[in-house]
């Protein structure tokens, strides 16, 4: 029995550090880019329709769960099961003046990958904005 929880105890926070660190400043600045990246923010209106198409390319490729819902506002993965090592993604977009507020969510079904979500849902942030993805740092 303590052979087992010591196992536990070691292997599944481990599940989810599937991404592997910087390797290089270039890759470490990228992942500073990232992180300073809010989950919401503003876009002109005008570029809209690059952002969102951003976003679904994203989702198709680099989402564990498929994609549930696309509407105007609204795209969704299918909600990742619980203890499970997949990530769930939720955006949203709202107009607001002359601009576009979108709002983007990761889940994950397991509780030791909330860090990976994190970055996840930052990395779609940062790609959604100007482009610039390195998809080793994505956990699938």
């Amino acid at each position: 029995m303590r052979a087992i929880l010591i196992c536990l105890a070691i292997c599944v926070p481990a599940a989810c550090t599937l991404a592997p660190g910087p390797a290089t400043p270039e890759e470490a600045a990228y992942l500073e880019r990232v992180m300073a990246c809010p989950l919401t923010f503003v876009i002109p209106a005008n570029e809209i329709e690059l952002t969102w198409g951003r976003i679904q390319g994203f989702l198709g490729k680099y989402s564990s769960m498929k994609i549930q819902t696309v509407t105007e506002y609204v795209i969704e993965t299918y909600n990742p099961v619980e203890s499970e090592v997949d990530f769930g993604y939720s955006i949203v977009r709202t107009p607001v003046e002359e601009e576009v507020e979108i709002a983007i969510r990761c889940v994950t079904g397991n509780m030791f990958c909330h860090r990976e979500a994190d970055l996840n849902a930052h990395i779609l942030a940062h790609y959604a904005r100007t482009g610039e993805i390195i998809p080793k740092f994505i956990t699938i």
